[in-house]
């Protein structure tokens, strides 16, 4: 059987405000969202923190890592991941998940292609 795991999307050729856009129709679909620092100062490790949609996005700019990913395991449902991170010291990450029909709606929408 031809499983992969999880699949990725090209997303460097997307234009800024795509990404911005993305990020915004996921965020209103969501299932679940949050947001992680990891300061390396104090750890190694990601600790999930308090912080609005709104203050997150302040930190979004074009050198942030930005992943589009469907997550397929063998005992969890498959859903889709939004992702991206400030890639400083702290750095901040934003997820959000969907669900697999809204990651694919989305997915359609913006024309993604897998990697």
């Amino acid at each position: 059987m031809d499983f992969q795991r999880h699949i990725f999307y090209t997303t460097e050729y997307l234009p800024f405000a795509t990404k911005v856009e993305i990020i915004n129709t996921a965020f209103t679909k969501n299932t679940k969202w949050w947001v992680d620092i990891l300061d390396c100062n104090k750890s190694f490790s990601r600790k999930e923190i308090k912080m609005s949609f709104q203050e997150i996005m302040y930190k979004f700019n074009e050198k942030c890592a930005f992943k589009i990913i469907y997550r397929r395991g063998y005992e969890i449902p498959f859903y889709g991941e939004i992702i991206f991170s400030t890639m400083g010291n702290p750095s901040y990450f934003l997820w959000i998940k969907l669900n697999e029909d809204d990651f694919f709606e989305l997915i359609k929408l913006f024309q993604l292609i897998p990697k």
